[in-house]
């Protein structure tokens, strides 16, 4: 998932790793959460407002055992997903790649218009060499000086001081002196030069766009002509995800549903369109959620789940619904998971008790509805602890 964060979450980081979520990740899970409860609140609305006992689909509650799960939906998406963009202002020249490419590490997504970059780094190529030449002449002459203040210096302690005499001597000194300080600043030219040269090679390198690491472009937002700058941080140029080989799923839960399952739990996971099968995934961490508004008292958390895909036969955007087991087995009346959605749905178009409950037919065929306490369920029902509802008392589970 180029690749947001769950930030602090108090309750759970001190037992189990959290990890970042991205904001765009929130804003889709709650479109498709809103736009699942409008259709479940319409579907409510049209139930609760009357009609014929045959309207309705319903199931008898029964005691039965149960092996505690958390169980809920949610999406495939990218283990990790980053945006790419440009870090020098230009025009773009070219874009290599599209969305779907598979890319290795360091390779180049997109070029910018570099004519003048090249041509700046040309010019100061030259400048290098001719201060480096320059340095070589000043080295030359400082061991000139060197070689000539060290002759002179021999033939005084010869002649026993008659000869060079006290005026050549100081000159000689000069001389290396001044060959020195052009030393000294041939170097700090060329010392210059260079940086400026290290400056224009990263520039012209900067105007090739490339991949931060191996993986899938999901999306390209550059064209051709296009002026872009490093200001652009909101919108980045691409997005790279890591390899498909690896996926990740957060799954919303609530705490009602029963304990909370531990860091590292195996995961089965039933993946939309492919009944019958089940992968296996493992639960990487469960972080809370508290901007994340709940009907009821209960908290909510996300499970993150890893899902591996080595044989890549999964991609983002695919909803599963994951179940993890708790390890604790439950007895009582089960209340189908089903009519508590259901209930939830004709709750939220009405006024309404808060908590949980369900809906059961009364004799003249008119929706009642029914409180209950639930604690502990397998994905599929619910354990109720109390409520007015016996042995093979139908609740409703939808529309026919």
């Amino acid at each position: 998932m180029s690749e947001g964060s769950a930030e602090n979450r108090p309750d759970l980081d001190a037992l189990l790793d959290t990890l970042p979520r991205a904001a765009w990740r929130r804003w889709a899970l709650l479109v498709v959460l809103a736009l699942g409860a409008l259709a479940l609140v319409l579907l409510g609305m049209r139930f609760i407002s009357g009609g014929q006992a045959a309207n309705y689909r319903s199931e008898p509650v029964e005691r039965a055992s149960l092996d505690l799960a958390v169980a809920g939906s949610g999406r495939l998406e990218p283990w990790k997903v980053r945006g790419v963009g440009a870090t020098l202002a230009g025009d773009v020249e070219a874009v290599l790649v599209k969305p779907g490419d598979r890319v290795l590490q360091g390779q180049v997504l997109a070029r910018l218009s570099s004519a003048a970059l090249v041509e700046a780094r040309d010019r100061n190529r030259e400048l290098v060499e001719s201060r480096s030449a320059a340095l070589a002449e000043a080295e030359s002459a400082v061991e000139r000086m060197r070689g000539r203040l060290s002759l002179f210096a021999r033939v005084r302690r010869e002649s026993d001081g008659l000869a060079p005499s006290s005026r050549e001597m100081t000159a000689a000194n000069i001389a290396l002196r001044r060959a020195g300080e052009d030393l000294e600043t041939a170097q700090v030219e060329l010392q210059a030069a260079r940086r400026q040269a290290d400056r224009i090679a990263a520039q012209v390198a900067a105007t090739e766009i490339r991949a931060p690491f191996e993986g899938v472009v999901m999306q390209s937002r550059a064209a051709p002509g296009m002026r872009v700058g490093p200001s652009s941080t909101g919108r980045p140029l691409f997005e790279i995800a890591a390899p498909y080989a690896r996926l990740r799923m957060y799954v919303p839960v609530e705490q009602a549903q029963g304990p909370l399952p531990k860091r590292g739990a195996a995961v089965d996971l039933q993946v939309e369109g492919r009944s019958g099968r089940t992968f296996d995934a493992r639960l990487e961490s469960v972080v809370s959620d508290p901007d994340r508004p709940s009907a009821s008292r209960s908290r909510r958390y996300d499970l993150v789940i890893e899902v591996p895909n080595a044989d890549l036969s999964l991609r983002p955007g695919i909803t599963a619904r994951a179940r993890v087991a708790i390890g604790e087995r439950r007895e009582g009346l089960v209340v189908p998971e089903e009519a508590l959605r259901f209930a939830r749905a004709a709750d939220a178009g009405h006024d309404a008790a808060g908590g949980s409950a369900v809906y059961v037919l009364d004799s003249d065929g008119t929706p009642r509805r029914v409180p209950v306490d639930l604690q502990g369920g397998d994905g599929r029902g619910r354990v109720m602890v109390s409520g007015a509802l016996t042995p093979g008392t139908h609740v409703i589970l939808g529309l026919r």
